[in-house]
């Protein structure tokens, strides 16, 4: 991106727009930003991902314009079939959380020390079903030292309702399972867990973590809310194949 700043020249404004699967992070913008400064040019620079770009692109097209809808939907397919719209808006993990169900659903957190795909939904399992289903708000890596509270990565800002329920389930763990997990945790905060029964038809548990489609799950174009996916759920069934 930092290289691209160096072909502007001549123009009273110039516009670097930055377009992928995923945004860049907050810091590699920075840079960038700070590397145009250097360059005294009005430069205007933005990230977008490809799925923000068809959904942008379809609010501004009038449907009675057949034409132009046309093409949006043969751009859309296109990038879909090329991989470059990423589906995480979509995708419910499967977490085992039998043994930690009951501070998963007082605190509203599902914590794990383990490396994870990018995913929207949480969906907490036991007893060869999903019993919950919860909404991302953030997920954290952060270590409890001496009190001392040290993020090392945050998927947004942390608040400081998060920061006092990470506390929270942290101190319950020790004192009601004797799992100290003051460092190397990941913690997933969700707006809040909500009943569901997303019924397993097969025998064999899972290994592991699972992830689903949600939107291929539900034959919908546009997810509903938390309670309304967790209410469609109970009437589903799933196996290992279900994706």
């Amino acid at each position: 991106m930092i290289a691209h700043l160096n072909s502007f020249s001549g123009a009273e404004l110039h516009f670097l727009l930055a377009i992928g699967t995923n945004l860049p992070s907050k810091q590699i913008l920075e840079e960038v930003r700070k590397a145009a400064q250097t360059r005294q040019m009005n430069i205007l620079i933005e990230a977008v991902t490809y799925g923000q770009l068809v959904e942008l692109i379809g609010e501004e097209i009038d449907d009675r314009d057949y034409e132009l809808n046309r093409l949006w939907i043969d751009y859309q397919d296109f990038c879909q079939g090329e991989g470059l719209i990423s589906n995480e808006k979509y995708l419910m993990r499967l977490v085992l959380a039998n043994k930690s169900r009951d501070e998963n659903l007082k605190f509203n957190i599902y914590y794990d020390q383990r490396g994870f795909r990018e995913h929207k939904y949480i969906g907490l399992y036991g007893e060869k079903t999903i019993y919950a289903i919860g909404e991302i708000e953030n997920i954290v890596k952060a270590d409890l030292v001496n009190d001392e509270f040290l993020i090392h990565w945050s998927k947004s800002d942390v608040t400081d309702s998060q920061k006092h329920r990470i506390r929270e389930v942290v101190q319950y763990v020790l004192d009601n399972r004797g799992w100290d997990i003051h460092t190397g945790s990941y913690f997933f905060c969700v707006h809040e867990f909500v009943p569901t029964d997303y019924k397993k038809d097969t025998l064999r548990a899972p290994m592991g973590t699972k992830i689903f489609n949600l939107q291929k799950i539900l034959d919908v174009e546009k997810l509903p809310s938390v309670n309304e996916i967790a209410s469609l759920l109970k009437t589903k069934t799933w196996n290992e194949a279900t994706r």
